[in-house]
């Protein structure tokens, strides 16, 4: 997958329409939806601020494992771990990374966007890839993802110049932060005659505010809309969102793949047993070459 490797690294983000089709994608759907009526004891299911919105089931992979009960996972696993996936984390993030968890979203019509325009930020730093698979047609009535190609670099750039993860999380989050952020880089820049350096960022924020900030509640800009089973890979450091759901619903299932390091697992919300158990199951995985989550 070298020409989408290149495409990831360049816009931040891959789109691989029908990538599952027929019984591979209804066995997919089918545990999905197993997994969303009948939650496992070692997933959580986070309350929504209604439940009309829709439900929302997310866990660990290796809670899973940990468990002995990968059986309740075996398509989901299958999806997301196989040679051309596991090759693009391996290429994007490097060997070191890891499943950090699984989510499925199931998201009901109403007024509001699924999450606002935002980019995501990690405690140490770290790299990430977002999988999503849609299992249902999305397009912009059914709130489609939306992606604004290009600015995960710039985000990764101007989030160096921010202290620690706090503070990106308070001040570099959504729309109209990461706006002022590049605005104030924008200054600085051209205060110091750095004209050159400046001009791809105003670039950037022309678009965006052209597109996004003057947008009416009816448009859905940089909307990625694609039929079921289609695939988006992604790097969250780009300004994104979840579409406004108009009218059916929208059913995605999403893998995290985040570079693994161990200050990471000490301070992450799975416990600290499941990532020594990650270096166990990762050297199994090996050893065996079973195509199971590492």
């Amino acid at each position: 997958m070298k020409n989408e490797l290149e495409t990831l690294r360049r816009d931040g983000i891959l789109m691989l329409p029908g990538w599952f089709a027929g019984e591979r994608l209804a066995a997919l759907r089918a545990e999905v939806e197993s997994l969303e009526s009948d939650p496992p004891r070692w997933a959580r299911t986070p309350a929504r601020a209604s439940a009309s919105y829709g439900t929302m089931v997310h866990f660990s992979p290796l809670a899973a494992r940990r468990s002995h009960d990968t059986g309740r996972v075996t398509e989901i696993a299958r999806a997301f771990n196989g040679p051309n996936f596991r090759g693009l984390c391996d290429a994007y993030l490097g060997r070191d990374w890891a499943f950090d968890r699984i989510l499925l979203g199931r998201d009901h019509a109403r007024d509001a966007a699924i999450t606002p325009w935002h980019v995501d930020h990690f405690p140490f730093a770290e790299r990430c890839l977002k999988f999503f698979i849609y299992l249902n047609d999305t397009d912009a009535s059914t709130g489609a993802f939306s992606y604004v190609p290009g600015w995960h670099e710039l985000v990764y750039s101007l989030s160096l110049e921010l202290p620690d993860f706090r503070a990106r999380q308070q001040s570099f989050h959504v729309f109209d932060e990461i706006l002022a952020v590049a605005d104030a880089k924008v200054k600085s820049l051209r205060a110091a005659g750095r004209e050159a350096e400046a001009t791809p960022i105003v670039e950037k924020l022309a678009e965006v505010r052209s597109r996004i900030a003057e947008a009416s509640p009816q448009d859905a800009p940089f909307s990625v809309e694609a039929p079921a089973g289609s695939v988006i890979v992604f790097d969250p450091a780009g300004l994104h969102r979840g579409g406004v759901v108009r009218a059916g619903e929208r059913l995605v299932v999403r893998a995290h793949c985040l570079q693994g390091k161990l200050a990471r697992a000490v301070s992450s919300r799975n416990e600290f047993s499941v990532f020594a158990y990650r270096g166990y199951a990762r050297l199994i995985d090996r050893v065996r070459h079973e195509q199971t989550f590492a």
